[in-house]
């Protein structure tokens, strides 16, 4: 968080020099460029980690103002969930998927897909399954439009 929160201030102070009030992917685009030159870099296929990290900065940003907030996209940890009846719900999920004879392969996909899914609920404030709604699955799409579209 230390990281992300000098990133924002450095933009801030960006955005005040250019009379920016508001928060857009350009003005994120526009800092990036200013500061590291990473687009043409990222053009010559010479962008190192931690320069890509630097462009984390402006999509977790995006998110943000977008979904009122921060989304992974980046997994390092197998247990993303931390509620425990969303885990619960994961493991009982994967046990039903053993009866039916599903391979292991197929279980690991579906599972992950699931907690990812878990995991955006309760970035939301959901705690429970009964309070997932239409509009938080649509929601919960639109991300992963967004998140294919940027990746492609």
């Amino acid at each position: 968080m230390t990281f992300y929160r000098r990133h924002w201030l450095k933009l801030l102070k960006f955005a005040e020099e250019r009379s920016e009030n508001y928060y857009s992917e350009h003005l994120g685009i526009d800092y990036i460029e200013k500061n590291f030159n990473i687009l043409e870099k990222d053009f010559d296929g010479k962008l190192k980690q931690n320069e890509v990290q630097n462009l984390r900065v402006i999509r977790m940003l995006g998110d943000f103002q977008l979904h009122r907030t921060v989304l992974r996209r980046y997994y390092k940890h197998k247990q993303i969930l931390h509620n425990k009846d969303f885990i619960k719900i994961i493991n009982d999920f994967k046990k039903y998927c053993g009866q039916k004879s599903y391979s292991k392969v197929t279980v690991d996909h579906y599972s992950k897909h699931s907690a990812k899914f878990l995991d955006y609920a309760d970035s939301q404030g959901i705690t429970s399954c009964s309070q997932i709604n239409l509009a938080i699955t649509n929601n919960y799409i639109k991300t992963l439009a967004r998140v294919y579209i940027q990746n492609n």
